[in-house]
């Protein structure tokens, strides 16, 4: 997770690293917003930066990037520019530790089948790829 070390972010920081299996990187922000993005423009022209197809934000997220600078969202251009940043800079991030699994159990404990899959939440979000397009 990436959070600001500005305004509120230390704050933040703080609170959320106390909790288990949660990485926190407090990144300082370098330049402004529309220069931040603009480096990663070739990256994202060449359909390097993919979303996913049914994801409830994707059109929300295109719209504010198709708009940028000129409206006034940009939080999402803006987090996506400084992830691609961490990222150039960090391209082999230390993966996230195991985490517990729930299983039920009946009463006489023992493990019934699992129910349907969920997707994960790390599934939901952005993909950048090497040399692949939309």
């Amino acid at each position: 997770m990436l959070i600001e070390a500005t305004g509120q972010g230390p704050a933040l920081i703080s609170e959320i690293k106390s909790q288990l299996g949660m990485t926190v990187h407090a990144i300082d922000p370098v330049e402004e917003k529309t220069e931040r993005i603009r480096r990663h423009l070739p990256a994202i022209r060449a359909g390097r930066l993919q979303l996913p197809d049914n994801a409830p934000w994707r059109e929300d997220f295109i719209a504010e990037f198709t708009l940028f600078p000129y409206d006034r969202f940009d939080d999402q251009v803006d987090a996506a520019a400084q992830y691609l940043y961490w990222i150039a800079i960090n391209p082999h991030p230390q993966k996230r530790p195991p985490q517990a699994v729930a299983v039920a159990v009946n009463s006489r404990g023992m493990v019934l089948p699992p129910g349907p899959v969920q997707p994960s939440l790390q599934s939901r979000g952005m993909v950048v790829l090497p040399g692949r397009r939309w």
